[in-house]
């Protein structure tokens, strides 16, 4: 009787401090590379825009860029030789298509010797403006 009342306390409490230390343990040994980071669809939208840009090797030509997430537009001007062209994009559209569309007018518009000052592809019927000489 007497040897159970001395190994009862402590056996319960090894069973009560495993019971704390284990969870507690696998919480701070868990690899902390596997912990998601939550993304918004507009961040993931810029994200695509400027990797979009770089393939198609125009990052170093657009600065001023301004994205409006309310109208779901993305803003910015393109400078080369001839000038500078606004541009607009839709941030809810293929981001990379509209960039392989952006980059056909201005081969276009370099092949007839034409400068554009604004390029609006947000639209459903996207256009360009000529510039006035």
């Amino acid at each position: 009787m007497k040897l159970s009342k001395k190994i009862l306390p402590k056996v319960t409490i090894i069973f009560s401090a495993a019971a704390i230390l284990l969870p507690a343990a696998f919480f701070l040994l868990k690899p902390l590379h596997n912990l998601q980071n939550p993304t918004t669809d507009s961040n993931q939208n810029y994200l695509d825009f400027k990797k979009s840009l770089q393939l198609s090797k125009l990052s170093d030509q657009v600065s001023q860029i301004e994205y409006r997430p309310f109208f779901n537009e993305i803003e910015f001007v393109l400078n080369d030789q001839q000038g500078s062209t606004t541009v607009i994009l839709n941030s809810q559209k293929n981001i990379y298509k509209q960039v392989a569309a952006l980059q056909k007018t201005l081969i276009i518009a370099k092949m007839e010797n034409k400068h554009l000052s604004f390029i609006d592809l947000s639209l459903k019927h996207p256009y360009a403006t000529l510039k006035n000489n």
